[in-house]
């Protein structure tokens, strides 16, 4: 296999790219049987037995790796330990997918339950590929057979831009001027960067658990509504962060919404608020069941109107999802230089300044002053529960953190139970993303 990267780009560099993913799992498992199905499972999957190459002319390739000892087939047991404490361990280290480092596996005994855990690159794949390799690795604990998995490369909804003849020649202008003052990197320069971000970055996770119950109230009321349950979600957090800018006027950096509030003229500062940016990500690989980046992304702009009920919110929101065009990320990313495109991170880490890159990530959508959401979109979780002496459950899936947002939603649902999380970083936006998060929890809590 030799496959040059596609959208994937954009996450070879971000110090943000890897997800966690926490099950429980129900039965005895023996440690040995264990390590011995992990490895099975590694094996099957080609792109976990490949390595990302780089060439002199930038071009990254995924390119297949005969391995002593493959640094994915490893797993740590830890006894009586959370989670949550092996992802702020582990976020700092950064993954070294030049030898094929890909995927890391943890497995947690403790007194009340033992869980696996894994924490992945993006350039692995996305949510649901995660799931098919528990799906994997459970079916080597029973003995089944594994079907080998070569690795496909995913399938885009591309809509050409149609550009003008100005918009071509501005291209070319920066393309040109990046080629003689942008590319100043060398690749060991590039891989301190890398190391510099990862170590000093750190993110915060928080979850919420709905069990059966509340999410059957959910699913009805999306059901009566005719709308999707991610619509729902979405319109609870649009409300959220409508109804928290709203109360904290004056704590805004808009010069504009200050002097709004001082005169007490709530209309203006509705009319000054912005619509909220949200980036929803959706799984296309169900049926092809194998690891790699196949989903796609929809973004979108939404306000939420106080001045109409919950549900007429629910239904606009869904009306705009079902419309969106779907992301540009991947045309747009062949169009210019490859080392401008990892430049991104580290100019929003702060390491670097560039008028190019900084032209370039708006371009891409980004809005690195602003506050907008990505939304890992799960839905159900596409692999069984049960297996034959043993059984999944209570399942979390932290996804990365997008490039172009501050903080990420997922949103897993595992039998009658889902679980929403927040992977947010740990800026000056934090106590509002906390705030932001809860607040749609209570609103989602409320519905009847």
């Amino acid at each position: 296999m030799k496959q040059k990267l596609g959208r994937e780009r954009l996450y070879l560099y971000s110090p943000f790219a890897a997800s966690v993913t926490k099950v429980e799992i129900e039965g005895h498992v023996y440690i040995a049987l264990l390590k011995d199905a992990i490895i099975e499972a590694v094996r099957k999957n080609e792109i976990l037995n490949a390595r990302v190459v780089i060439t002199k002319k930038g071009e990254a390739y995924f390119e297949n790796q005969f391995f002593e000892t493959n640094p994915n087939e490893t797993v740590k047991i830890y006894k009586d330990f959370d989670w949550r404490e092996i992802e702020k361990e582990q976020e700092r280290i950064p993954f070294d997918f030049e030898q094929g480092e890909l995927v890391r596996f943890f497995f947690l005994q403790n007194a009340d339950k033992q869980e696996l855990v894994i924490m992945a690159h993006r350039l692995l794949g996305d949510g649901a590929s995660i799931a098919f390799l528990i799906e994997d690795i459970m079916r080597s604990l029973e003995e089944q057979k594994i079907v080998n998995k070569m690795y496909k490369k995913p399938k885009r909804f591309k809509k050409e831009e149609k550009q003008s003849f100005m918009k071509k020649l501005h291209i070319k202008y920066i393309c040109n001027q990046w080629e003689r003052e942008g590319t100043a990197f060398s690749k060991d320069e590039y891989d301190k960067l890398y190391r510099d971000v990862w170590f000093k970055k750190v993110s915060y996770i928080q979850y919420e658990t709905f069990y059966a119950e509340p999410l059957l109230r959910i699913g009805s009321y999306a059901k009566r509504e005719g709308v999707m349950i991610a619509s729902v979600i979405l319109t609870a957090f649009a409300k959220a962060s409508r109804e928290l800018r709203q109360m904290l006027p004056k704590e805004s950096t808009d010069d504009r919404i200050a002097r709004a509030n001082e005169m007490l003229d709530m209309n203006e500062i509705q009319k000054l608020l912005r619509p909220d940016k949200f980036l929803l990500e959706i799984s296309t690989n169900r049926d092809y069941k194998g690891i790699g980046d196949h989903a796609i992304n929809k973004p979108f702009s939404y306000l939420y109107d106080s001045e109409i009920s919950f549900a007429e919110n629910v239904k606009k929101l869904d009306m705009q999802v079902r419309t969106a065009e779907y992301g540009q990320e991947e045309i747009i990313v062949e169009m210019f230089p490859k080392s401008m495109t990892d430049s991104i991170h580290f100019q929003l880490a702060g390491f670097y300044m560039s008028p190019e890159t900084e032209w370039f990530i708006k371009e891409l959508g980004y809005d690195p002053e602003g506050v907008s959401t990505a939304v890992t979109n799960l839905a159900k979780v596409p692999i069984p529960m049960k297996y034959k002496n043993l059984s999944l459950k209570n399942y979390i899936y932290v996804p990365p953190i997008h490039p172009g947002a501050r903080r990420t939603i997922g949103i897993a649902i595992f039998g009658s139970v889902m679980n929403i999380c927040l992977h947010a970083k740990t800026d000056d936006y934090l106590a509002n993303a906390k705030l932001f998060f809860m607040d749609g929890i209570d609103i989602l809590k409320d519905i009847k």
